[in-house]
C-alpha cells in the first residue's frame, strides 16, 4: 500500500513538476513584459540649430567674474583656432557652485543640482544605480575628443557632497564659486528684472539694493515680481517704492499673519521688539535699525528689520559681540520689565549660540585659544580642550545679556518709551525710532574703528651722538 502511494506521488511529480516550473517561467516574463511597459519612455528631441536664446549676456549682472569666465569659453568654441596655435586646451568640464539662486542656464550641455548624480560614492550596494550612473558620467567627460569641442557644465550648491573623482583634472576640473551679489551687482540685477515693469518716479532701486545685503539674484527677481503684484493688487499704473518695500517684507520676513494676540501678549512682545530696537542703536552702526514692529509675519509674532551701513565680509570680535546684545536684548527686556521671560526669544538664542559656536569653533577668537580652530568634528581634542571650547562659548554668550540687562536697566525711559508707541502704531520706520531715541549716544563704537590702524607711539632712539 504504501509503495503503491510512492509510486503514484513520483508518476505525478514527473508529469506535472515540468509543466509547473515552464509556467512560473512565463509568468515571471510576462510580469516583466509589463514592468517594462510601465517604465516611462523619453523620446529624443531634436533642437532647432536655428533657434536663438533670448537670454543674453547682457541679462546676467552681479557676476562680473563668472561672466568673464563663460565668455572665455564661449570664444574658445568660436574661434579654437586662436587659442590652439598657442598649446592652450579648453577645460572639459566647468562647475559653478554657490548657494541656491545663484546659478545660471542655459549651456553647451548643462547638468544642473550635479550633486543628485555626482555625490560621493558609498562603495555599498544600497545606492548602486547612483554609482553606476557617476561612473557613466566620468567615463562619457574622459571619453570626448579634442576635436569634438563639448564643454559640460554642472551646478550645484553642494560641492562638498560631491564625489572626489568629478574634480580630478580632464573632469570638472575648473571651478567658478557664484556668490552673493555685491551692492553694486544687487543694483544691476534689479535693473534687470525692472525692466518691461513701470516704476514711479519715487523707486530708488539702489536703496532696494542696500537693503537686500546677502540676498541671491533668484531672491532679488522675487521681489521685484511681488512688488509689481502688490501694484496690480491697487490697480496701480506704477510700481512704487512702498510696493517694493512690501515685497521685501514679504520675501524676507514672510506673509502677514492675521494672530489675534492679546493684549498681555501685545505688551511682552512690545517691549521685546523695544528691547532690539533701542540696543540696535545703543550698538552703534553694527546694526542700523530700519523697521519694527509687532505685526506677525511667518513664524515671527515681530521682527526688528535692519540695514547694514555697507556690505562687509570681516567682522571683527568685538562687532559679533555687540550683535549677539541685541540679539539678546528682546529676552533681557521681558526679565527688566516683567521679571521673568518668555518663549519668544527662540529664534534669537538659536542666533546667538551660532554667532558663539563660531567665535570659539572656527574663528580662534577666544581668549584662551586665539591660535587654532577647536572644530567639533575633530576627534582628536583632548578633553581638557573640549571644556575649555564649551566653557569659552558659554562665556561669550552669558556676558552678552549681562550687557544686554544692564544697558536696558540704564537706559528704562527710553525702553518704555519706544514700547509705548509700538503698541499704539505697531509699526515705527527709522525717523520715528530716532526721534524717540534722540540725544541717546551709542554705547559701542565697534564698527566705526574698523580698519582704523592703531596709533604707536614711537620710541626715541639714543644713537650717541
Amino acid at each position: 500500500m504504501v509503495g503503491h502511494w510512492f509510486q503514484t506521488a513520483a508518476n505525478f511529480a514527473t508529469t506535472w513538476l515540468p509543466l509547473a516550473f515552464f509556467g512560473i517561467l512565463v509568468l515571471a516574463a510576462w510580469l516583466l513584459w509589463k514592468t517594462v511597459g510601465m517604465m516611462p519612455r523619453i523620446k529624443p528631441t531634436h533642437l532647432d540649430s536655428g533657434a536663438k536664446s533670448h537670454t543674453t549676456w547682457a541679462d546676467v549682472a552681479g557676476v562680473e567674474e563668472v561672466r568673464a569666465e563663460l565668455m572665455e569659453v564661449v570664444d574658445f568654441l568660436r574661434d579654437p583656432k586662436r587659442f590652439e596655435r598657442l598649446g592652450a586646451k579648453v577645460p572639459k568640464g566647468l562647475l559653478l557652485y554657490g548657494p541656491p539662486g545663484t546659478g545660471h542656464a542655459p549651456a553647451i550641455v548643462f547638468i544642473d543640482e550635479l550633486d543628485a548624480v555626482g555625490a560621493q560614492r558609498s562603495g555599498s550596494g544600497f545606492n548602486r544605480e547612483q554609482d553606476q550612473t557617476l561612473n557613466q558620467l566620468l567615463v562619457e567627460l574622459d571619453g570626448f575628443e579634442d576635436a569634438a569641442q563639448v564643454v559640460v557644465m554642472g551646478a550645484s550648491n553642494r560641492i562638498q557632497d560631491l564625489d572626489s573623482a568629478l574634480l580630478r583634472p580632464g573632469r570638472f576640473d575648473r571651478q567658478l564659486l557664484v556668490p552673493p551679489p555685491d551692492l553694486a551687482g544687487r543694483t544691476a540685477i534689479l535693473g534687470v528684472h525692472t525692466r518691461g515693469k513701470p516704476l514711479a518716479t519715487n523707486v530708488d532701486l539702489a536703496q532696494v539694493a542696500k537693503q537686500t545685503s546677502g540676498l541671491t539674484g533668484a531672491e532679488l527677481a522675487n521681489i521685484c515680481n511681488e512688488a509689481a503684484i502688490f501694484a496690480g493688487r491697487r490697480s496701480d499704473q506704477y510700481v512704487t517704492q512702498m510696493d517694493f518695500d512690501a515685497a521685501l517684507e514679504r520675501v524676507v520676513a514672510g506673509l502677514q499673519q492675521k494672530k489675534v494676540l492679546t493684549e498681555k501678549e501685545r505688551r511682552i512682545l512690545a517691549y521685546h521688539e523695544g528691547g532690539h530696537a533701542l540696543m540696535a542703536h545703543l550698538m552703534g552702526s553694527a546694526m542700523e535699525l530700519q523697521k519694527v514692529t509687532i505685526v506677525s509675519r511667518g513664524d515671527a509674532l515681530g521682527y526688528a528689520f535692519y540695514l547694514p551701513e555697507e556690505d562687509r565680509y570681516l567682522h571683527t570680535k568685538e562687532e559679533l559681540i555687540d550683535r549677539m546684545v541685541v540679539a539678546l536684548s528682546g529676552r533681557a527686556a521681558e526679565e527688566v520689565v516683567f521679571g521673568r521671560v518668555t518663549t519668544g526669544a527662540a529664534n534669537d538664542l538659536e542666533k546667538v549660540t551660532e554667532i558663539a559656536r563660531s567665535m570659539v569653533f572656527e574663528w580662534g577668537m577666544a581668549d584662551g585659544v586665539a591660535s587654532r580652530t577647536m572644530r567639533a568634528d575633530n576627534y582628536a581634542l583632548s578633553e581638557e580642550t573640549k571644556r575649555l571650547r564649551d566653557s569659552e562659548q558659554a562665556r561669550f554668550t552669558d556676558t552678552a545679556y549681562e550687557d544686554a540687562l544692564r544697558l536696558l536697566k540704564k537706559h528704562r525711559a527710553s525702553l518704555d518709551r519706544i514700547a509705548a508707541a509700538l503698541l499704539e502704531k505697531e509699526t515705527l520706520g527709522r525717523d520715528e525710532v530716532l526721534l524717540l531715541f534722540a540725544g541717546i549716544e551709542p554705547e559701542s563704537r565697534a564698527a566705526d574703528s574698523v580698519g582704523v590702524p592703531r596709533v604707536v607711539a614711537a620710541k626715541s632712539v639714543d644713537l650717541g651722538v
